[in-house]
């Protein structure tokens, strides 16, 4: 991996004026590139995978306490109105109103389990690349 290219994707990610989705948006394009060749710049690569799965779990943890909270707020709204309906009911109206955080929560999800994927799959790669080497 570029030097310059990492340090962009590192620094993209530690801005704090990013919203959730957008840096959801740039781990995305930065987990997506094809892997450099060599065990040099795979580690390289790994360091950056390493700091880019680091965000994405405060993210992870970001976007669960907004689902959890929005989830909440809706729940406690309802309970407070003159308005009786089923438990049912309630929650599928709260799953409606909560799909974009929900939305958001499952990437990052996704993505925090695909870094981890690919690291281990870097690492394979590697001790093959090291295991090619030596022969």
């Amino acid at each position: 991996c570029d030097p310059k290219a990492r340090n962009y994707i590192v620094d993209r990610l530690s801005e704090k004026v990013m919203t959730i989705e957008e840096e959801l948006g740039a781990i995305y394009d930065s987990i997506k590139r094809e892997l450099p060749k060599g065990p040099h710049e795979l580690t390289e690569e790994l360091a950056t995978r390493a700091s880019v799965l680091a965000r994405s779990a405060e993210i992870l943890g970001d976007a669960q306490r907004g689902f959890d909270k929005q989830r909440g707020e809706i729940a406690e709204n309802w309970a407070r109105s003159e308005r009786k309906i089923s438990p049912n009911v309630l929650k599928e109206i709260i799953n409606g109103r909560c799909a974009d955080s929900h939305r958001l929560l499952i990437l990052a999800e996704r993505l925090n389990s695909t870094i981890s994927h690919q690291m281990d799959a870097i690492r394979t790669i590697i001790s093959f690349e090291k295991s090619l080497a030596q022969i």
